[in-house]
């Protein structure tokens, strides 16, 4: 049966993705079942033939079958445990023999030809004419390749043409659009809509110089005529008004002969001033060519002493030039001494190099000769070898299995110990009676009473704000450990009182919910650095007073921002910081980043 189409159902036991199977194909002739994928119904891609029941796979057919988690490792047809496959050549090149109808058959296209041949045939651009093809020009058009060639030349938005006034090579669109919107040939029509019609782009502002309708004013509007007419108009209006012409002329020319009579007489002033300016400037020369004199004469005596100083230099660089060649042929002499001598040493140094090097050859040859006789033993006990490793592999796993039946009994023993030890820990915790109770007890009590502090580190942000509203800083509240005395820091970057140019930092002790199990008064001192942000070290340490007035357990005191009561500064410092060395930055060390900076707060308990 001749034109068959391969219309088969796909194999339900693994899920077959896009552009994984065989050749879905239009073929001449109907492919015998042998050729046929058992996975995909199509004639094999890459065929791969079962060694259990002697089926043929595509090689995308079984990849896409083993990474799917529906079905076993067993073959797919006769579900055999031990399934494998292997490429089946044979196979492969009958298939790529089979005749098949190009993929545009319903598009026109009457080729036949080889499964090897299609790829070709539709990739080729000589070949099908049927095959969708996109715009060579990047329009984004979709056709027919054999419609490609008059959709560019002629169809195309982006194909070239020429401007039919300038003659400018570029693509349609914009020939049509922006060019023609600028072209300087393009035909404009004349504003006045004169009988020429239309001039070209560039021509327009030359042609309202000669238009006919053009508005244009008199040409003895220099000596008083106001009035406008059109271009063609002027002849006429010239032989209208000729008396008004040569009235307005008249009046022109008596104004000038007057203005010019006044000008002559301001000529003969300025004439008398610039005389009496001519003779003091003639006085002023004269003295300024005295002091040039002099200057002349300075200038000569400056010339001799340098020629003097000359004169002193090249003699002084004679000498000093006789002395240098001296140290130089001095030093040659000793340099040549001292390569005369290190030759010598060296050529000592290589004749024994060569002695050492010859016998090191002797040594080789031997240590050669030695290795080929043990060569030949490793063989031999290479053999020997084995036999006795066979033994020894069967004593070591006999020993193995007797160590792990050891290993076995002595952890269940060890279980029930630890079964025994925990029960009686259980019933020691629960007992109030035991004195290490009491202890332990203790201890939970003590921690929480506020005896064993850690450092606190506290981020103050937004420092450029609080910088410009000038404003008192104060932090979240915070405490010196588990269920212990709530603190709050407070940092005033204008510096408190008499502290300016410094930046001035305080601790405040508040009112927590702890305080009834803490001891009152708070005995200990504060330590407070200003942490380095991009190293472990060079971190500015604080020195501040120790206030014990405020120390005591808070009942009432200032009011900081958020709201709550905190004792007066327990621990102050006016000039913690100078706002000098705060913004300083080295390789090392940096306090103030991304507009903030952490304070550590250590206090130590007595």
């Amino acid at each position: 049966m001749s034109g068959v189409v391969l219309r088969r159902e796909r194999m339900a036991i693994a899920t077959i993705p896009d552009g994984v199977g065989g050749y879905e194909y239009q073929f001449v002739d109907t492919p015998l079942d042998m050729f046929v994928c058992k996975i995909c119904q199509y004639p094999s891609r890459e065929p791969h033939l079962s060694a259990c029941c002697g089926h043929t796979f595509c090689n995308s057919c079984l990849e896409a079958a083993k990474r799917s988690t529906t079905i076993s490792k067993a073959c797919p047809i006769c579900r055999d445990e031990e399934f494998s496959t292997m490429p089946h050549k044979q196979a492969d090149q009958a298939i790529r023999s089979l005749h098949v109808f190009c993929t545009n058959k319903e598009k026109g296209c009457e080729w036949q030809g080889e499964v090897n041949d299609i790829i070709n045939h539709l990739g080729n651009i000589d070949s099908c004419q049927f095959e969708d093809v996109t715009c060579s020009n990047d329009c984004g058009k979709c056709l027919q390749q054999q419609y490609l060639t008059g959709h560019v030349e002629d169809e195309c938005v982006r194909c070239k043409v020429d401007c039919q006034y300038c003659h400018i090579t570029g693509e349609h669109q914009f020939i049509e659009g922006e060019h023609k919107k600028q072209c300087p040939k393009f035909p404009i029509a004349c504003p006045n809509k004169c009988e020429v019609g239309s001039v070209p782009r560039d021509d327009v502002e030359e042609h309202m110089k000669m238009c006919p309708l053009e508005l244009i004013q008199c040409e003895y509007h220099m000596v008083g005529c106001e009035e406008k007419m059109a271009h063609k108009d002027q002849k006429k209006h010239n032989k209208e008004k000729m008396e008004e012409h040569l009235s307005f002329t008249t009046r022109q020319l008596t104004n000038t002969q007057h203005n010019l009579a006044n000008s002559q007489v301001e000529a003969v002033d300025s004439k008398d001033k610039l005389t009496t300016k001519i003779i003091q400037t003639g006085k002023d020369l004269a003295t300024t060519k005295q002091h040039l004199s002099s200057a002349l004469k300075t200038i000569d005596q400056l010339m001799q002493r340098l020629q003097q100083t000359e004169r002193d230099t090249a003699s002084q660089m004679e000498k000093y030039k006789d002395e240098f060649t001296m140290r130089i042929e001095q030093q040659q002499k000793e340099s040549e001494e001292q390569l005369s001598v290190t030759k010598d040493d060296l050529t000592q140094k290589l004749t024994s190099t060569q002695r050492d090097l010859n016998t090191t050859k002797q040594q080789l040859a031997t240590t050669c000769q030695n290795l080929t006789k043990a060569e030949k033993e490793h063989t031999t006990l290479a053999a020997n070898t084995d036999e006795v490793l066979s033994k020894l592999e069967t004593k070591f796993q006999t020993k193995i299995t007797e160590i792990e039946t050891a290993a076995q009994k002595r952890i269940t023993e060890l279980e029930t110990k630890l079964e025994q030890k925990t029960q009686q820990i259980e019933q020691l915790i629960t007992d109030p009676n035991i004195f290490w109770y009491n202890t332990v007890n203790y201890q939970a009590s003590k921690l929480s009473s506020g005896d064993q502090v850690v450092p606190v580190i506290v981020k103050m942000s937004e420092y450029t704000k609080k910088k410009s509203d000038q404003v008192y800083w104060y932090s979240d509240s915070f405490y010196t450990h588990h269920k212990g005395y709530k603190m709050s820091l407070y940092v005033d970057y204008a510096g408190s009182y008499s502290a300016s140019g410094y930046m001035s930092v305080a601790l405040f002790l508040m009112k927590g919910p702890y305080d009834d199990q803490l001891r009152w008064p708070l005995k200990g001192h504060c330590e407070m650095k200003l942490l380095n942000q991009i190293s472990n070290s060079e971190h500015h340490l604080g020195n501040g007073e120790y206030q014990d007035d405020y120390r005591k357990r808070v009942t009432s005191g200032v009011v900081v921002s958020s709201g709550e009561k905190a004792n007066y500064p327990m621990w102050y410092t006016l000039q913690f910081i100078s706002r000098e060395h705060l913004h300083k930055i080295t390789p090392t060390c940096q306090y103030l980043k991304d507009d903030s900076i952490f304070l550590q707060v250590d206090y130590k308990l007595d």
